[in-house]
């Protein structure tokens, strides 16, 4: 008789602090305010200070959210389509 293992899942800490990363990544720091995410960013990912005039933005904010989406995986991706359809929830960029 063979034993299966059951398939390793994420806790919701690991998850939370990897969607951590991802949105510090992409220099989403509104969004980790609004989730309250912070404490699991990790310290190399910390923003060092508010994006001036001698460092421009290379990607815009919609392009940065669309591309941490992606990193995401398949649940964000989905999540991006829908809030992509309700022109009341976010900015029509």
């Amino acid at each position: 008789m063979t034993t299966v293992q059951p398939k390793r899942t994420h806790s919701s800490l690991e998850r939370a602090a990897h969607i951590a990363m991802v949105l510090a990544h992409h220099e989403l720091w509104h969004l980790i305010d609004v989730l309250d995410l912070e404490r699991f960013v990790p310290a190399h990912l910390h923003r060092s200070t508010p994006p001036d005039q001698n460092h421009p933005v290379l990607r815009t904010h919609p392009e940065q959210l669309r591309m941490a989406l992606e990193e995401l995986g398949p649940t964000f991706m989905k999540l991006g389509q829908m809030l992509s359809i309700h022109d009341d929830l976010l900015p029509p960029e």
